[in-house]
């Protein structure tokens, strides 16, 4: 039974055509307010970076979430003669608080306008606070701006030790992310003969963006190791690289294919592997684990930021210490031998339910 609510909230952000995983969790987001009764408003932008600032080919996937007919595409993150448009409709609205998540410091511009022309209380869901790559002044540069929010929601209680919460009044929750939801998996014989996976060969994956702080290089390292034991094994790598990927000859069966897997080829890639690796050297949390748990597949990954608390409720998962590419071998060679390794399992946890994510936020 849902829970139903008076207060009346305006969401902020990407949709519709857009890419990845803050378009899906913020399209979620707003279809799980609308079903409430409590979405005022759903307001998207029509671009959300221009291209020479891209650093991949297309912000956009048709696919990747489904298209809602009650957003309104009013405004570009780096246009700022659009924004009044947003700030004109949220105050005209019947709204009683806007949802403004943020992830990038691409937003601050934007962000920074936005509060302070609001006349509706700010709320800021926080994904991350900074970028991987933030120097300590951009750094600041967004505590400043973050400090301008009333309350904010984090997924991740290491973002709250940040000097930003433990030295200002912003009235602070926390709650886990909850999943977008189960996905469905093909016949894993099928997927790995459409990719051309040698037979008898166990497969790791390793998938999505491939950025630095990630750890590719620390997973191909081990890969190395496993190979001198004559494991075998094949390595999946898909996705798009962020900037120059240079991928070292190796002694080892590996298939990559370094461009953007379209939402419908997804499948194919989680249900060929026997266990996903995130090897990240830090993180605040992470898309592709949560894929991986919603394709119910064994996780190799790092003990970092939310890392252990998006785990919390999901067996079986294996950690390595980040960086250390002996430590992820082991771990590798761990997972295999592991009895339910076949057989994930996640409880029901209510407190991981949209609905209770929801309540948190319209307390």
């Amino acid at each position: 039974m849902v829970k139903k609510t008076t207060d009346r909230v305006t969401l902020v952000g990407p949709s519709w055509p857009f890419r990845g995983g803050i378009p899906k969790y913020t399209t979620r987001l707003a279809l799980e307010l609308y079903q409430r009764g409590n979405l005022a408003d759903f307001i998207i932008p029509f671009r959300q970076y221009p291209s020479f600032l891209y650093p991949g080919k297309s912000d956009r996937d048709p696919l990747s979430c489904p298209k809602l007919t009650f957003a309104k595409p009013l405004f570009s993150y780096l246009e700022p003669w659009t924004w009044p448009k947003v700030t004109r409709a949220i105050n005209s609205s019947r709204a009683e608080k806007v949802l403004v998540p943020f992830w990038t410091k691409a937003q601050v511009p934007f962000v920074r306008y936005l509060y302070r022309h609001l006349e509706v209380p700010p709320f800021t869901i926080l994904h991350n606070l900074f970028d991987h790559d933030s120097g300590k002044l951009t750094q600041q540069i967004i505590r400043n701006t973050i400090k301008r929010t009333r309350e904010v929601l984090c997924h991740s209680q290491k973002i709250l030790e940040d000097p930003l919460f433990r030295y200002s009044s912003i009235k602070t929750r926390y709650h886990h992310l909850p999943p977008l939801g189960e996905s469905e998996s093909i016949c894993q014989k099928t997927a790995q003969d459409l990719l051309g996976i040698p037979q008898n060969q166990f497969v790791f994956l390793f998938f999505g963006l491939i950025r630095p702080y990630k750890g590719l290089s620390v997973l191909l390292k081990a890969c190395e190791l496993l190979a001198k034991r004559n494991f075998p094994f094949t390595l999946l790598v898909a996705g798009e690289p962020w900037g120059k990927v240079s991928i070292p000859s190796h002694n080892f069966s590996m298939i990559s294919h370094l461009k953007w897997i379209p939402e419908q080829e997804v499948a194919s890639w989680f249900s060929a592997c026997d266990i996903v690796v995130a090897p990240y050297l830090r993180a605040s949390g992470s898309a592709i684990i949560a894929q991986a748990i919603s394709y119910r597949k064994p996780i190799i990954t790092t003990p970092v930021g939310g890392i252990p608390e998006q785990l919390t409720g999901y067996q079986p998962y294996f950690f390595s210490t980040p960086g250390d590419h002996l430590s992820l071998a082991k771990a590798m060679l761990k997972s295999v031998a592991s009895q339910d390794m076949l057989h994930p399992t996640k409880p029901s946890l209510s407190h991981q339910s949209w609905e209770s994510y929801v309540d948190c936020l319209l307390n």
